[in-house]
């Protein structure tokens, strides 16, 4: 099972890649397309996984095939029939995966390289493609995994961990949405509006110190001081998360007639305080 998980019956070349990076883009020819395309082999993958996922050893193993699994692309699809048909199974297993579990830290990354994959792979004419209730879906859990990642990145922050786990996910996360909302054109009018609204509060609420936001409060709602001390060895802010703040501002042109007044508020209530 675990050579499965990894993928070995691929070959060599296939090997190789995946040993040198954890995010592959699988480009499988026809001869895959009878036993990749059968759904129960995708099922095969989720079902694994929620067997092994509190063994973060073997979770990260099939967390990258999925990842794989979500970059599947180039002849192995005779049409475009074919891709939706794919998608929407691998979007409906990922949703019944995540749904009604508490992620583990170990799961954090690679839910994330999944969702990365999956946005950046299908051609925007295949995601408009799915049914309407699905993409929906897709779209919300989306905004709450951002707004949950974003608030553990900031909690590491304050504990100054060594492994951002979180910070590396909520990173793919937002670079997904940037991916999504260049092309908003192509999706249905205002459907990003609310999700970018509930993704730049919870940015904002993250950076913004007590009593507006959660800046520096520890898991229990304790401030910590530390980062006065730490601040000095930092980068300024404004390079340090220069790519957060481009997707965060993207996010912020879609619902701009909510954000520029929040800032404008949060803005004017700091330059009084000082």
């Amino acid at each position: 099972m675990l050579l499965a998980l990894t993928w070995g019956s691929l070959g060599r070349h296939y090997i190789a890649m995946f040993e040198s990076t954890q995010n592959v883009m699988l480009k499988p020819t026809e001869t895959w397309r009878e036993a990749l395309l059968d759904t129960r082999v995708m099922d095969l993958f989720f079902t694994v996984h929620r067997k092994i996922r509190e063994d973060s050893d073997m979770a990260q193993d099939s967390l990258q095939c999925l990842a794989q699994l979500a970059s599947m692309h180039g002849p192995i699809f005779p049409d475009e029939s074919a891709q939706v048909s794919y998608l929407a199974h691998l979007v409906e297993g990922l949703l019944g995966m995540i749904n009604g579990i508490e992620i583990e830290d170990s799961e954090a990354v690679g839910i994330s390289n999944i969702i990365s994959n999956l946005i950046s792979t299908f051609p925007r004419a295949i995601l408009t493609a799915l049914p309407s209730e699905l993409f929906t879906s897709f779209i919300n859990c989306l905004t709450l995994l951002t707004c949950s990642f974003g608030r553990s990145a900031a909690l590491e922050e304050v504990l100054d961990k060594d492994d951002m786990i979180y910070m590396e996910a909520y990173d793919k996360l937002l670079e997904s949405w940037l991916t999504l909302v260049q092309d908003d054109e192509h999706f249905p009018r205002g459907c990003f509006v609310q999700p970018s609204v509930q993704v730049f509060n919870s940015y904002i609420q993250c950076h913004l110190a007590a009593p507006d936001g959660t800046r520096n409060l520890t898991a229990n709602g304790v401030a910590s001081h530390e980062e006065d001390e730490i601040n000095e060895l930092q980068e300024d802010d404004r390079e340090l998360f220069s790519d957060q703040l481009a997707s965060i501002g993207m996010l912020g042109r879609i619902a701009a007639n909510h954000c520029i007044p929040l800032l404008t508020r949060y803005i004017h209530t700091i330059a009084f305080t000082f």
